[in-house]
């Protein structure tokens, strides 16, 4: 575990409520405050759950920012690809979108989601 049982149930707690702007807050204030453990794995969560929350409270250039840094660490979960290709797609950004696509086909992280991905690209329609 990245962080204490109190410091997992307070996040799971905003998450529930759809408080995002907490959730980041709180996330933010164990971090500082040293609680969340110094790992690659910790970072990874760390980021993961800020690029949720940002994505959740719209902003979409810090969540795109953050969700960027996850993908260029080659990391293996599929919702970054996904918020990611979303995004991308929301912008018309082929380029970026066939980016993700690479990766996940690169990674053979999720083959749904490549299939979801070439129904946003010409090439593949």
């Amino acid at each position: 575990m990245f962080l204490g049982q109190k410091g997992m149930e307070a996040l799971e707690r905003y998450e529930q409520l759809e408080q995002y702007e907490l959730a980041l807050g709180y996330l933010y204030a164990l971090k500082d405050n040293g609680q969340i453990m110094d790992s690659e794995e910790a970072e990874e969560f760390f980021l993961i759950k800020k690029a949720a929350y940002q994505t959740e409270l719209g902003i979409v250039d810090e969540a795109e920012n953050t969700w960027s840094q996850l993908m260029a660490k080659d990391s293996k979960y599929s919702q970054i690809y996904y918020y990611l290709a979303k995004i991308y797609h929301e912008q018309n950004n082929e380029r970026k979108l066939v980016e993700v696509y690479r990766k996940i086909k690169k990674l053979k992280i999720n083959p749904q989601l490549l299939r979801w991905i070439e129904t946003m690209l010409p090439r593949y329609r």
